[in-house]
């Protein structure tokens, strides 16, 4: 259980901001920041148990810091946050995914950066497209964050492949998939996912991510439930809350549990958790 962060980590923010901006004011333009990789960590978390017909949901991370051949800041980048995540009054269980060196502060996507994402029809379900589209705007308006669907793509899920290029991130890859093409579907898995991080110095942030559904098994959960499709969002939306930074808790009121359950929304720890991810810092690089 943890209290809400909002109030200590929207202070340090607004003194960063502070800061950079009294920086920028003094400092001639310099060129984009690049950094050679020093470090690469891998961790999964994928758990097998089936609650009221819906599959368990797991997530993947991968974390590099500072690969050759980055990219220039994005063109579409702001200055400040595209959005702003809603005051959160209410408390829960929530857990980071990953937090900033020496800090309980969270590894998170820049809010001054719309999110692109391309999306695999190879084992889409009936309605995929709105499906996703409501989960996007669910996790948008408890983060703020921006999501931009660019279109479509035939990329096979991995975690393992690069991030980006010296032409630009990765948009963010929704595959619906299933257990013969990504072995972490097997068993009682209905989704995994996870991002991506790089680092500017010491802060860490999220770059690009994979989210990958067994379409399969959505299928069936649209044809046996009368509540189907909000049963396959809850999924795309539980994959997308680790796809921003989310880890699982064990708590039956959270949508974040990795477990099933008949949970179509946010519970009060999911909700205090994005509102946090979604009020991390604009990375100037």
């Amino acid at each position: 259980m943890r209290e809400n962060p909002l109030v200590e980590l929207r202070r340090r923010r607004r003194i960063r901001r502070m800061l950079r901006t009294m920086e920028r004011l003094d400092r001639k333009p310099v060129r984009a920041r690049r950094v050679r990789s020093t470090s690469r960590l891998r961790a999964v978390s994928a758990v097998v148990v089936l609650v009221a017909g819906l599959g368990a949901m797991g997530f993947r991370l991968t974390h590099t810091s500072g690969p050759p051949g980055w990219p220039q800041r994005p063109a579409d980048a702001s200055d400040s946050p595209l959005g702003q995540p809603p005051d959160v009054t209410t408390t829960g269980s929530f857990e980071f995914i990953q937090t900033q060196p020496g800090s309980d502060d969270p590894v998170t996507y820049d809010p001054c950066v719309p999110i692109h994402v391309v999306v695999n029809h190879r084992q889409d379900v009936p309605h995929a497209d709105r499906i996703l589209g409501s989960a996007l705007e669910e996790v948008s308006q408890a983060t703020g964050l921006q999501f931009v669907v660019d279109g479509e793509s035939d990329e096979s899920p991995t975690w393992d492949g690069d991030a980006g290029t010296a032409d630009g991130w990765n948009p963010v890859l929704v595959a619906w998939s299933d257990p013969d093409e990504v072995v972490d579907l097997k068993g009682n898995v209905a989704g995994v996912g996870g991002s991506t991080s790089r680092a500017v110095g010491r802060h860490q942030w999220f770059v690009t991510g994979t989210v990958a559904l067994d379409g399969p098994r959505a299928r069936r959960i649209l044809a046996r439930d009368p509540d189907g499709e909000a049963m396959v969002r809850a999924i795309v939306m539980h994959e997308l809350g680790h796809l921003v930074g989310l880890a699982h808790v064990d708590d039956e009121r959270e949508l974040m549990q990795p477990h099933g359950s008949r949970m179509t929304t946010w519970g009060p720890g999911d909700r205090a958790g994005l509102a946090a991810l979604g009020s991390g810092d604009c990375v100037d690089y």
